[in-house]
């Protein structure tokens, strides 16, 4: 069952994800991240999504998310 599961997740992450997983197997979300987490070249991926949302955000947009992260910073 775990191999499954390894093999679905590194297999297409974006289909599988961890709420899909937990549901078809009926275990905790946690225990899906612990077993299989999400592989490096979709972390990339992720990664570069946000970074191009990013570039395409405008002055003020950008200062408000900053203060919020610093904000967070500061919980």
């Amino acid at each position: 069952e775990k191999r499954e599961l390894v093999k679905l997740r590194n297999t297409d992450p974006a289909r599988w994800t961890v709420s899909k997983l937990a549901k078809k197997y009926g275990i905790p979300s946690q225990l899906v991240l612990m077993t299989a987490p999400c592989p490096r070249w979709r972390q990339q991926e992720i990664q570069q999504d946000a970074d191009k949302e990013w570039e395409k955000l405008g002055y003020k947009k950008r200062l408000i998310r900053l203060n919020r992260l610093r904000r967070r910073l500061l919980w």
